[in-house]
């Protein structure tokens, strides 16, 4: 990460104060000035910085109060209505339901949540346009629906995700660009891939809220579409249904799906709804895997089963089995009572130069908070390849962070630089105020860093 990554208009202002504040920091003993003085000049230079940014905002404050006024003008003069709009014409009809739930276009912080659930006449009309001839229509009220968290009516989900069909107004002015037969097959095809999938994330929804009942047979064909996203978010649906019994299919699914989050899925709907037998049927996939790489991800589904300990000793003497799917076995059993298979291979990992595995070592690491380590860990990074240090850079300077002894990596690991100039220098302010003497030299180090080209 070079030094202008990390560069945002504001660090100059601090930079200067802080420089300031300590009398020329960036040189000198570092013993100059007391701990007390320490932090009252990161007191004082923050101090400065706030009132520098109060004066920012409250001029960007004003700007945009007249912004919002004009805009509110400009609203008061739009029709708001449902007869301002006429609902023949499929797009100002569908822009008019979105516009009511979105006033302003992609930001959620104007969402109006609340439209849909307090107005029962604007909550009937969408509803009633969940019926409405064209396609653009059904999707916008069944997406104001379901973002506003009302409920919908299991038989309209059921009509909609039976039929899914499509009008041929819009797929042809999409089409009217390239050779009509394929453009228009195209476009159709789309139109209901769109559908479908708006439909089933519905129902999604509202199962993890408990508020859908319906047949999962209604669901199952889905599965096995030939896109994985609608297979994904059909399995999701069924892992909320609780009259739903895992088969074949699911087994299937998760075993052999060629798309990972398919396969994941698929195993989430054996381990909620598949009792005792789906747990067993897990534990025998782990066993067997096609695709070995899912195992660090699926051994959650029966970590908490009674025969988890056991299990992961047996996956701890498997030759087939990665060092990072091995920590994270000991990882559990760590926190069981058992830490000796975790400090074993957590060493074992930083040792070796895989940053893949040294990254995995100190997860487990800074989880079980073993400060001990951190020299090992220091050592194991400096032999990583410069390219293949970012990644372990942040753990490190996170875990620095969390840790007691915050200056400690900055020359090493260049913490400030990892982190960004403003996160590192708010957690030594806070370290200021609790008192902590190190800090001073921090300082020093982070303005002699900041400094350099």
């Amino acid at each position: 990460m070079t030094r202008r990554d990390t560069h945002t208009p504001n660090d100059g202002h601090l930079e200067r104060e802080l420089e300031a504040a300590l009398g020329g920091a960036s040189s000198g003993a570092a013993d100059d000035l007391a701990p007390r003085d320490a932090g009252e000049a990161m007191g004082s230079a923050f101090g400065s910085f706030r009132q520098t940014r109060r004066r920012r905002l409250t001029a960007v404050s004003a700007v945009v109060l007249l912004v919002g006024l004009g805009g509110l003008f400009y609203a008061r003069t739009q029709p708001t209505s449902p007869t301002a709009v006429d609902k023949t014409d499929p797009v100002a009809y569908a822009n008019y339901l979105y516009k009511r739930i979105v006033p302003k276009e992609g930001d959620s912080n104007y969402w109006d949540r609340e439209l849909l659930k307090r107005d029962a006449e604007a909550r009937a009309e969408y509803v009633a346009a969940l019926d409405h001839p064209n396609t653009i229509v059904r999707r916008t009220a069944l997406f104001g629906l379901d973002a506003s968290g009302v409920p919908i009516p299991d038989q309209s989900l059921r009509t909609l995700l039976i039929e899914h069909r499509e009008d041929l107004s819009t797929p042809l002015l999409v089409a009217s660009g390239g050779s009509m037969r394929r453009a228009v097959t195209e476009a159709i095809e789309r139109s209901r891939l769109a559908t479908l999938q708006r439909v089933l994330g519905t129902m999604w929804t509202q199962a993890s809220r408990g508020e859908l009942e319906i047949a999962p047979d209604v669901i199952t064909p889905f599965l096995s579409h030939e896109t994985a996203g609608v297979r994904m978010t059909a399995l999701n649906t069924l892992s909320f249904l609780p009259s739903y019994r895992p088969d074949a299919e699911i087994e299937r699914l998760m075993r052999a799906d060629p798309d990972r989050t398919v396969r994941l899925a698929a195993t989430d709907v054996m381990s909620k709804r598949g009792g005792a037998r789906g747990i067993a049927r897990i534990y025998a996939l782990l066993r067997n895997l096609k695709y070995p790489e899912d195992e660090r991800v699926l051994l959650y589904n029966v970590r908490e089963t009674a025969g988890f300990d056991a299990f992961a000793l047996e996956r701890l003497d498997a030759p087939d089995v990665s060092l990072q799917v091995k920590l994270q076995y000991a990882l559990h059993l760590a926190r069981a009572g058992d830490g000796a298979p975790a400090d074993k291979l957590m060493r074992r990992a930083f040792a070796g130069s895989d940053a893949n595995e040294v990254l995995s070592a100190l997860t487990v690491c800074t989880t079980l908070k073993r400060d001990d380590l951190r020299p090992i860990v220091v050592a194991a990074w400096e032999r990583l390849a410069p390219e293949e240090r970012s990644h372990v850079s942040r753990s490190l300077a996170i875990w620095d962070l969390n840790s007691g002894e915050r200056h400690r990596m900055l020359s090493g690991v260049k913490l400030a630089r990892v982190l960004g100039r403003m996160q590192m220098s708010f957690a030594l302010k806070r370290h200021v105020d609790a008192g902590d003497p190190s800090v001073r030299a921090a300082v020093r180090t982070l303005l002699a860093e900041w400094k350099k080209p």
